[in-house]
């Protein structure tokens, strides 16, 4: 989304720069000068009479292109606005969504361990189920062992209180000697005993099983509230997830939305783009007599001078043969009465008028950063010395037809319609004498 943004944004700035070349007004028509110095660099030669020309331009239909231009760049930054404003509502949404993603995976973590912890609750559960089952068998059989013991007690008493009923002699007259009563009276003590200790340790592993199944049926009882506990958290918690999948829905659908109008916006500008550009396309078309092409400055801040760059002769051409004058610039090919246009802002710092035959005619042009430019064989000129252009002003039309004016002497200077463009900038250059640059460098 940034990157497409960024080249909505781009475009933009490329239009307003397209405008400010070409919303430019029509240049002032003025008869042609020469240098009132010489010395100031401008090509030499002599200086013929200047001979005038005019370009017929209709300000109000340029004036009401321009309007029209003007009232839909504010539409285009009417929607830039909006634009922005969807933009902001899909980053925040965006942002809403990506936290509450967070909440519902956390809710689903909790719920998952939740769930385990319900699981281990149940295992618990079933555990003391069953050692309370053995609890109660042991209890049981503790008890079954007790009765019988009981029934072997109650016959031993029996037994013993009949002893007690008897005399010593009667007793002694039982038995055939004195150790037969004595072993059996001993016997019946040691079973007496017995008995007892048996009963006693009965009782007591019963007492000690019965409270071992009222911890474990108390434990259960924990254990079993704790599952009722976490069942419950794991419903509320169900619950907060169906609510923030239902905020996280909206959310998303409400991000969808935004991201349509956004998409619309984008829609609507390329269309008003569209429109712009075909008003922009008018205009050139009306400022330069039929020429289309729209041109956008390189990284150095020029244009080309005329729409073709068919190159006839490149800068310092080891070809070009001018009397062993080296060819400072380039020969661009241009049809007789292409409309060449100043390649920057700058003054214009010397003219040379169009006449037949002779030297060629000249256009010099200062720019910032030390800049000079230089315009030959133009069949019109409509500039003058002193006069302060933009980028992109007409400054007349091309020529070089031998037998043209402004072409220079055939076979010399020309051998066919073209535009010699040079460059010049002391600042970069100072191997050649007149610090010739070569445009190609320059121009984008």
């Amino acid at each position: 989304m940034k990157t497409k943004t960024k080249r909505f944004h781009s475009r933009i700035s490329l239009l307003v720069l397209s405008g400010m070349m070409f919303f430019s007004c029509a240049p002032q028509i003025l008869a042609d000068t020469c240098p009132a110095n010489p010395s100031t660099g401008f090509l030499g030669g002599e200086c013929p009479t200047p001979a005038s020309s005019a370009v017929n331009t209709d300000p109000d239909p340029i004036a009401a292109i321009n309007a029209q231009i003007a009232e839909k760049q504010k539409e285009i930054d009417d929607i830039k606005q909006q634009a922005d404003v969807y933009q902001q509502e899909i980053d925040q949404t965006k942002g809403t969504i990506s936290s509450l993603e967070g909440e519902v995976n956390a809710i689903d973590n909790q719920i998952a361990l939740t769930n385990l912890d319900i699981q281990t609750k149940q295992a618990q559960i079933d555990s003391l189920t069953l050692e309370i089952r053995s609890l109660q068998l042991s209890i049981d059989q503790k008890t079954t062992d007790i009765n019988a013991r009981k029934d072997v007690l109650a016959s031993t008493i029996r037994q013993l209180d009949a002893s007690t009923r008897t005399t010593t002699l009667e007793l002694v007259m039982k038995y055939d000697n004195f150790n037969e009563f004595y072993s059996q009276a001993q016997a019946q003590a040691e079973m007496s005993k017995s008995l007892q200790d048996a009963i006693s340790s009965i009782q007591r592993s019963r007492q000690e099983l019965q409270t071992k199944q009222d911890e474990l049926n108390k434990a259960q009882v924990d254990v079993k509230q704790a599952k009722t506990q976490l069942e419950d958290q794991k419903s509320t918690s169900e619950e907060q997830k169906g609510y923030k999948d239902d905020i996280l829905s909206q959310t998303k659908k409400s991000s969808a939305q935004y991201q349509q109008l956004l998409s619309g916006s984008q829609n609507e500008a390329d269309q008003v783009n569209s429109i712009i550009s075909s008003l922009q396309t008018s205009l050139l078309s009306k400022l330069s007599g039929g020429q289309t092409t729209i041109d956008l400055p390189s990284p150095s801040g020029f244009i080309w001078p005329v729409p073709g760059r068919q190159i006839n002769a490149t800068f310092l051409d080891p070809s070009y043969n001018l009397g062993g004058r080296r060819h400072y610039g380039i020969d661009i090919e241009a049809d007789q009465g292409t409309p060449v246009k100043a390649t920057a802002d700058g003054l214009v710092t010397g003219v040379r008028g169009p006449v037949v035959g002779g030297a060629p005619s000249v256009v010099q042009i200062q720019h910032g950063g030390g800049f000079v430019t230089y315009f030959l064989h133009m069949h019109q000129i409509f500039v003058a010395e002193g006069q302060n252009i933009k980028q992109g002003d007409i400054i007349g039309y091309s020529g070089g037809q031998c037998g043209t004016a402004g072409a220079g002497t055939c076979g010399v200077y020309t051998t066919g319609a073209h535009l010699h463009y040079e460059m010049h900038n002391c600042q970069i250059e100072k191997a050649l004498s007149n610090c010739a640059v070569n445009p190609l460098n320059y121009l984008p």
